[in-house]
């Protein structure tokens, strides 16, 4: 059982660092976002106020939501050509667990079904236990 707790543990542990990365760049990317939004807003209102002073306002209101759809589907089509490449590091890490699967693998075939099988439940049940909080 003592590799089932590293194993735990270490995923636990990159699970933990996974996550807060993840939440620190997704907490930037939204208020990238929402200057953004008021910076767009901004020169949309200063841009249809000056077009309503060149032309009248249906025409600038006209050409304003014009321009709006035109980049809204641009940015749409340029959103489906990024290709997000896969992450070098997360190859190595499906390395070492397919081997660490494959060793563990190896010593669960040598046990008999009964130990094997009792092991698979009780892992289940603390899994079971730890996941719903349940004593």
């Amino acid at each position: 059982m003592g590799r089932f707790a590293l194993i735990a543990t270490l995923a636990r542990l990159a699970l933990r660092d996974t996550r807060r990365r993840i939440g620190q760049s997704v907490a930037l990317m939204v208020l990238a976002a929402l200057f953004l939004l008021i910076s767009v807003a901004s020169l949309a209102v200063a841009l249809g106020i000056w077009l309503a002073h060149l032309t009248n306002p249906i025409a600038a209101a006209l050409i304003l939501s014009g321009g709006s759809l035109v980049l809204g589907l641009l940015l749409l089509w340029l959103s489906g050509m990024v290709r997000r490449g896969r992450n070098p590091g997360l190859d190595e890490v499906q390395a070492e667990a397919g081997k660490l699967a494959s060793s563990l693998k190896d010593e669960a075939a040598k046990l008999p079904p009964s130990i094997t099988l009792g092991a698979a439940g009780l892992a289940g049940l603390i899994l079971g236990i730890k996941l719903f909080d349940r004593k």
